[in-house]
């Protein structure tokens, strides 16, 4: 169920005898009224001392009639994807040893409501984050790269990077604490698209993808920029000027078509009956708005440059130039 496969899950609990359980998890993540009874049959249980944990003082191993597991999926069916903070046992905890991946998952298909969207969850899942933060055992997975994740089994800080040429991207200390670390790429994502007025400085970090944060952090951090800012335009740095607008003066006529080119690439088409073409200063479908400059994008691409060059990709490194946006640069 963690992985959304209901389905095998509904298999899994008719092979086991558990007929009710299966026709429970074939309606996982319905409305709230379903996940609102499931809430009432968890209260019933714990009123009348059913539940897993009712009878954990006494000296036996016997620890409630029903067991752990179902307690776990009615849990999960009712929407309560956090610990419940009532017990604060790990053997409860549904997310417990999972990737936040999963747990994202959780909170997607299960923790929110059917007509919930993008957004809501991202807040739902960083306030189980929140929630959870002060807790020594906590069970909820952080959004951090997989190098980070290994990295942590071995050693408690990053080491150092010394003085790399990131500039804008990072700070330049040595060391980073568990709240310091970067984002997964991934999740980074997830999050341009769930917020719009997040901007590329703050989703795209070098150290998402790399150690070092050079090499491989900035050669990606540079293609999702080109992707998502220059060929998508779905967001860009937030250092960018915007420049006034001006007249649209490189047209081409072509089959009774006068074709304005914008300087984003974007073509617009104006019909003409004739060989002249139409100019009107108080029209803005004939202006256009010149890209303005991104001190980061210009740092980003040198930087880049710069590391293509290291590797004697000389030819790569002049094609990557081209794309700084500043004269002087």
């Amino acid at each position: 169920m963690t992985g959304h496969q209901i389905n095998e899950a509904c298999t899994k609990a008719s092979e086991g005898g558990y007929f009710k359980l299966a026709t429970l998890i074939s309606q996982a993540g319905g409305d709230d009224l379903f996940k609102q009874d499931i809430q009432s049959q968890l209260e019933i249980w714990k009123s009348e001392k059913l539940a897993p944990s009712a009878n954990n003082n006494l000296a036996s191993t016997h620890i409630g009639l029903v067991g752990r597991g179902v307690w776990r999926i009615y849990n999960l069916l009712a929407g309560l994807v956090g610990q419940d903070e009532e017990r604060g046992r790990p053997e409860d905890d549904i997310c417990a040893d999972l990737d936040w991946k999963r747990v994202f998952g959780l909170c997607l298909w299960y923790g929110s409501s059917v007509d919930a969207s993008v957004s809501d969850v991202v807040n739902t899942y960083e306030g189980m984050i929140l929630r959870n933060s002060r807790v020594a055992s906590c069970g909820i997975a952080r959004p951090i790269p997989r190098w980070a994740i290994e990295k942590k089994k071995k050693e408690s800080q990053l080491p150092s990077s010394g003085p790399s040429r990131l500039g804008l991207f990072h700070s330049s200390s040595s060391t980073m604490s568990s709240e310091d670390l970067p984002e997964d790429p991934l999740y980074a994502l997830i999050k341009l698209h769930a917020d719009p007025a997040l901007s590329l400085s703050k989703a795209l970090n070098p150290y998402s993808f790399s150690p070092a944060g050079v090499d491989l952090g900035i050669v990606m951090c540079w293609h999702l920029y080109i992707i998502l800012s220059r060929v998508m335009r779905v967001r860009d740095f937030s250092d960018r000027t915007v420049l006034p607008l001006q007249r649209n003066k490189h047209r081409k006529r072509h089959n009774g078509l006068i074709n304005g080119v914008n300087h984003d690439g974007n073509d617009k088409e104006i019909v003409s009956d004739d060989d002249h073409s139409v100019d009107d200063d108080s029209d803005d479908e004939h202006r256009i708005r010149p890209e303005g400059l991104s001190p980061t994008a210009d740092l980003l691409t040198s930087t880049y440059a710069l590391e293509l060059e290291s590797w004697g990709l000389l030819q790569e490194a002049v094609f990557v130039l081209l794309h700084l946006e500043g004269t002087v640069g």
